[in-house]
C-alpha cells in the first residue's frame, strides 16, 4: 500500500488525525466520509475538517465510552473502505 493511515487519539478531546500522502487522496476521502452522520446522533457528535488539503482531523464527542468507541471504529472503517476503493481504482 502506498498510503499509511496514522491515527492519533487524544483521550482528553477525542481528536483523530488522518494524514494522506497527496492532496487528491485527502480530498477524496474527506468528501466521501463527511456526508455520513454519526452512528447514533443522540449519543455522539462528529466534526470533520480537511486541513492543508491532505489531513483529515476529526473530533468525536460522546456521552459514554461505549458510544465513543463505536463512533471512532465506524469512522475508521469508513476511511479504510474509501482508501481501499481508491487504491483499487488506481490499479
Amino acid at each position: 500500500r502506498n498510503d499509511i493511515i496514522i491515527i492519533i487519539l487524544r483521550l482528553n478531546n477525542s481528536a483523530l488525525e488522518f494524514p494522506f500522502a497527496t492532496k487528491e487522496k485527502g480530498e477524496i476521502v474527506f468528501n466521501s466520509i463527511r456526508v455520513d452522520p454519526p452512528i447514533n446522533t443522540s449519543r455522539t457528535t462528529k466534526d470533520l475538517r480537511l486541513e492543508e488539503e491532505k489531513i483529515i482531523r476529526a473530533k468525536i464527542t460522546a456521552i459514554d465510552a461505549r458510544s465513543l468507541r463505536s463512533a471512532v471504529v465506524g469512522l475508521i472503517d469508513s476511511i479504510a473502505l474509501v482508501v481501499e476503493t481508491v487504491e483499487r481504482c488506481e490499479r
